[in-house]
């Protein structure tokens, strides 16, 4: 099987995976006691149960669930996500409006995780047993034996509230809320500021696993017959390893970093909402606890549709990375 032929494979199967997502969801929040109705009317346990009964009507509530799940079906067709029970307004909107802060941070995270732990391993690697290795490697362990929340609150505590180098949390500063956006630096600069500690965390967390992996794959590789070949003939260390070594010993780490970006984009809302970020986990969050059906679902399948290309994409680099795989 060709390249393109294995890429319309793969967005084709896109589809049933995704109906499949929004399927297993919606029955969970549908047997979950309670629904968006439900909850607006809490606090007015006197409302006419006749008026609750036509606000359900209204909303297709009072449907059995395959009804419902048909209806919601029959929209996402066309590209339409339904609408909010709280905001009224359509789901696509709604996402549309902070599914930028969610990437930001995550894809920032991504980029600071490479940049680091990729020359981090390969020293460790490179130099076994020695200082610089024990030190990168007791780094890394207490990276990865952190939960993420744990690094967010240690991340506030030193650079905003000892070091007061960053904000603690939010978008953007209280100067500019309820502002139309300013076209000016001061408004990007203040976003960039508050967007540090999220991307750092969530940086940290994906840098400590990556540059314990990316150290045994080198490592591996280091072994391998071909690579003493290349010292044999008296090649230079530096091309050796980053010439001969590093492209081999990153395809480990690429299928890794595609179970990353599924873990970093399903733990979102634990991130943003440590952080107050107003994205996309955090809506998620709000949603669930007021059962906006519509919401959940929505934003379920955009997060899915996200770690389905990425994974299309990985697998993409396989083939630039190793000419040698077939599909």
């Amino acid at each position: 099987m060709g390249m393109r032929e294995y890429i319309l494979k793969r967005v084709i199967l896109i589809i049933p995976m995704l109906m499949g997502i929004s399927f297993i969801v919606f029955m969970l929040m549908y047997l979950m006691p309670g629904d968006a109705v439900d909850l607006m009317l809490a606090l007015q346990p006197d409302t006419d149960p006749a008026y609750v009964a036509h606000i359900k009507s209204i909303y297709g509530l009072d449907q059995p669930w395959y009804i419902q799940y048909f209806y919601w079906l029959k929209q996402f067709a066309t590209l339409n996500l339904g609408s909010s029970f709280l905001s009224g307004r359509d789901v696509s909107e709604e996402i549309g409006a902070r599914v930028v802060n969610t990437l930001s941070y995550q894809l920032l995270a991504v980029v600071f995780s490479i940049a680091v732990a990729i020359p981090a391993g390969i020293v460790s690697a490179v130099k076994q047993y020695s200082k610089t290795d024990n030190l990168v490697m007791t780094a890394a362990l207490l990276g990865v034996s952190f939960p993420i929340f744990f690094l967010g609150l240690m991340n506030i505590f030193l650079f905003a509230l000892i070091l007061g180098w960053l904000p603690s949390g939010g978008a953007h500063s209280t100067v500019f809320l309820g502002r139309d956006i300013p076209h000016d630096f001061s408004y990007y600069l203040d976003y960039l500021k508050h967007l540090a500690l999220p991307t750092l965390t969530l940086g940290l967390a994906s840098t400590a696993y990556n540059a314990r992996l990316v150290r045994s794959s080198m490592l591996n590789v280091l072994r391998e017959d071909y690579i003493m070949t290349a010292r044999a003939k008296g090649l230079k260390e530096r091309v050796v390893v980053y010439k001969h070594a590093l492209r081999n010993a990153m395809l480990p780490v690429i299928t890794v970093t595609g179970m990353q970006i599924a873990l970093t984009l399903g733990g979102a809302p634990i991130t943003e909402t440590v952080f107050s970020w107003p994205g996309l986990g955090k809506y998620f969050v709000y949603a669930i606890q007021h059962r906006d059906y519509f919401v959940i679902v929505g934003i379920t399948v955009v997060l899915g549709t996200l770690i389905l290309v990425a994974n299309v994409l990985i697998d993409i680099s396989y083939k630039w990375l190793d000419p040698r795989v077939e599909f």
